[in-house]
This record gives C-alpha cells, structure tokens and sequence, in this order.
C-alpha cells in the first residue's frame, strides 16, 4: 500500500492506493513483490499537466518506506535486528547477552550508515558470497530511482515507539516481582484512575484499563504513553522510573507536533539520548532491546522526512483491516479482495467524471461503505440505530 506524501494531512490517509495482494502462509520474497513495482515505477518519466493555463512538468519519485524492522531487514536484504549488525541506519554489532543480541550503549558511538556505503556493502557482498556490515546482497530497491536505502526507510512510529518500547517497559512494572519498579499488585487502584479519565472529543477510543492491555490497540498505546500515563502512575512508580520514562513522553510529543521546529529537534535529540543511556543502568541488559536503540534514528528521520505521525504504518494497519472487510465468502479470498478494490476504484473515478443518478449513487454509496440519512436539516452519517433508552443515554453522557 501507499499514498501521495504531497496530499494535506488531513486527506492523505484517506486516499490510502492499494499496489499489489499476496496470498500465502509465509512472507512474500522481496524480490518477487517489488521488483515490478520498480520497473513500474521507473517507467513513469515525466507527467505533462497544465494548471491555470500553466504547462507544467512533474516527476514521481519514491520518498519513504516506511514497515516494521523484520520487512525492513528483508526489504533491504540485510540481518534482522537479531543478528549482528542488524541496525538499518547504523553499524552498531550488537551484544550476546544470555543467547539475545542486545544493543547496549558503547564507549563511542557507532558509525552511521550512508547510500554510498550500503551500495558497496551489497556489492562486496555479492562478490564475497557472505555478510558484509549485516548486508546480504542487493536490495529489490537499489535499482529505485531517487530511493535513499538508509532515510527512505525510517523507524515507524507504531511498531517501534507504542507497541515497542512503551509496551516494554509497560510489562515490565506490571509483571517483574520483586523489581524496584514493580508495580502489579496497584493494577486496581490504577485501572480506577484511567477509566476515570474524559479525554476530549477529538480522541477516537474511550480509556479502557490497563488490565486490558493485551486488546490495547496502537492509538491505546499513544493515548498512554502522551496523556494517561504519567497522571496514572505518580503515586505507584518510583520516582526514578517515572523521571525516565517522561523524557520518553516529552520527546515523543515533540516529534508527534503537527509543525517540528529546528529547537524541537535538537531538545528531542537530546531527551532521546538520555532516555536510552539509562535504560540499560535501570532495567539491566535486558531492557537494551532494538526498539529502544531505534529511538536514537527517530529525530534524524524527522529532520529527513518530517513529524514521525507523517511517515507511520497507522493508514496501512487500517488499510488491512478495511481488505478484510470485503472479504465475504470463504472461497476465493484473493479474487474478493482484488475484484472490490478495483470497483471502488472505478467508483472513485468515475464519480468525479460523471453525475450519478440517484439509483446510482445509492448503489455507490452501499458499496464504498458510505450509508447517509437525511431528515430535514439533519444529517446522519453512518448506519443509524433505533435507541428505546434516549433519555438515559443523555444522561450518562
């Protein structure tokens, strides 16, 4: 999936373009799934248009992948984040620590990764038949025009930062016995505090307890980590731990702003550094995971590429989930998908070409999922429910 990084924020998401569909029990081959993508797209060249009686000339290029780091590492042909030399931006190596690589912070700091010096490593180890730097071999994209094998490809956002090192140190106060940071037996009184919460209409989940955190999605986790959080655990977690994990807070939030200012970047550089130079001394070599050291790449990639919600796998964790919802049968899965994507998009097209009649765009309208009422002035969007229990509802609002 992609979409156009030029589109204003608040449309982009929403004109998420669906490139290919595979079907399989493993991860398709790299090389199998983009190599026509970038014959495709090199293919383009230059695209005439004119706009106010202006003849202008344009060009499309490819400025982010953006995936977890296990399609990263295959994307890139390189070792995962398990193996040495698994950091995409860096030439940390990595430490063994109980049989788990850990990325524990160094004497002096690692070497960063270039274009220049990926290309060669593929090359070199294309020619020596073995791992050069955690490089395999060339990657499906060396030949994408304009593509930058190292920032083209930044951290994300979701998979890194709430789902990593958020839930992280999450389950560690709750499940460690015994820690300084412990925290599980207050769970309750914790739960209590959270559900208490009225966060304002602009958030699109209700808090639920942090029992629950294993159905928490991913906006759960950003919701915790920037506004429930540190209210909920100033009387529970030591003084220490909640210090450190507000830096997290505090950076993150300043790389989420709609607008990142040069200050922004160089205060969330620094909060960042410390955060992980402490992770190890607090929570021993354990908590020295790969998603913690990432955070050391996250303000170079907003410097790159712009604020971390900008370049976030969130529209295509969604887009997933809309596929699934045109599947309706259990035969054929594949063909459904393929066959309702194309629709909606000629639907999507030919709506702006053409004037429906209203038969039409009732037709329209069933099948991208779009159901609208009308009553007078009012206008309902969704599928409306009858409610026997108005009053009370009104009240509990």
């Amino acid at each position: 999936m992609g979409h156009r990084f030029e589109l204003p924020f608040n449309i982009r998401f929403q004109e998420v373009l669906v490139g290919a569909l595979w079907f399989g029990k493993r991860h398709p081959p790299a090389h199998l799934f983009l190599k026509t993508f970038v014959e495709a797209f090199n293919g383009i060249g230059r695209i005439r248009w004119h706009h106010a009686g202006t003849r202008i000339s344009s060009r499309v290029y490819a400025v982010c992948c953006c995936v977890d780091s296990p399609a990263r590492a295959g994307i890139l042909n390189m070792k995962q984040f398990n193996g040495y030399f698994g950091c995409s931006w860096c030439l940390i190596k990595g430490t063994v620590v109980d049989g788990v690589l850990r990325y524990l912070p160094g004497t002096s700091p690692a070497g960063t990764r270039t274009h220049r010096n990926v290309v060669e490593d593929m090359y070199n180890a294309f020619q020596r038949g073995e791992p050069v730097h955690g490089i395999k071999g060339p990657s499906p994209l060396l030949q994408l025009n304009g593509f930058n094998l190292v920032w083209c490809m930044p951290p994300d956002v979701m998979h890194c930062v709430l789902e990593g090192v958020t839930r992280q140190l999450t389950e560690s106060w709750l499940s460690a016995t015994g820690a300084e940071y412990y925290i599980g037996r207050h769970i309750r009184h914790i739960d209590g505090l959270i559900v208490k919460m009225k966060p304002p209409i602009t958030f699109c989940r209700f808090p639920r307890p942090l029992s629950d955190r294993a159905h928490w999605k991913a906006t759960e986790w950003l919701y915790w980590l920037l506004f429930y959080s540190l209210p909920s655990l100033k009387e529970f977690l030591h003084t220490v731990y909640l210090n450190h994990f507000s830096i997290l807070c505090q950076a993150i939030y300043l790389l989420m702003q709609p607008v990142v200012t040069d200050t922004d970047l160089e205060e969330a550089s620094s909060l960042l550094t410390s955060f992980v130079s402490k992770v190890h001394t607090l929570y021993g070599p354990s908590g020295a995971t790969f998603n913690v050291h990432q955070l050391l790449h996250l303000t170079k990639s907003v410097e790159m590429l712009g604020p971390l919600w900008g370049t976030s796998t969130f529209p295509f964790e969604n887009g997933n989930g809309q596929l699934l919802r045109l599947v309706k049968a259990a035969q054929g899965v594949p063909l459904q998908i393929a066959e309702r994507c194309t629709m909606k998009s000629w639907l999507r097209t030919a709506s702006k070409l053409v004037e429906l009649s209203p038969m039409l765009e009732s037709r329209k309208n069933r099948i991208m999922n779009m159901q609208l009422v009308v009553h007078s002035k009012v206008q309902v969007l969704g599928a409306p429910l009858l409610s026997y229990q108005l009053e009370g509802s009104v009240e509990q609002l």
